[in-house]
């Protein structure tokens, strides 16, 4: 059953409302006219709060975004202060290679790197990120 409402209008809307009905010349056009804008009013409403949630869903992500990637510039200060670390140790501590031993030295190198580039995927793979695996190894050595 339709439920019946009384309402007070400004004069400029009643006079819009008026011109309205004027137009549609229908019988209940007042009535139709005043459930299409309450219609409209609550549907602007609903896609206000879809909005809103929406909005709060890119925040969110926005957030979660920005901690991996400060994570990731905090990984890669740690990586650059460690390889600083080792190359001013290296350059301090090794001894030039005798000229000698360099075709030697070469070779050992290259089977070196092949077992380090190796082992880059497994290490990857663990999906905790450079700093994860050095805090790690701190606390197994501890």
């Amino acid at each position: 059953m339709p439920f019946k409402l009384s309402v007070r209008i400004p004069d400029y809307l009643s006079h819009q409302l008026e011109d309205a009905v004027d137009e549609r010349g229908v019988i209940g056009a007042r009535t139709d006219i005043v459930c299409e804008a309450l219609a409209q009013y609550f549907k602007a409403n609903a896609e206000r709060d879809s909005r809103d949630e929406m909005e709060a869903r890119i925040a969110a992500t926005l957030t979660r975004v920005l901690k991996d990637v400060m994570q990731g510039r905090n990984e890669v200060q740690l990586l650059t202060a460690m390889f600083d670390c080792y190359l001013r140790s290296y350059f301090m501590h090794t001894p030039p290679v005798p000229r000698e031993a360099v075709d030697a030295s070469a070779a050992s190198a290259a089977d070196r790197y092949d077992r380090l580039i190796r082992q880059i995927p497994e290490m990857m793979q663990g999906g905790g990120g450079a700093l994860t695996e050095f805090q790690q190894a701190l606390h197994s050595r501890s």
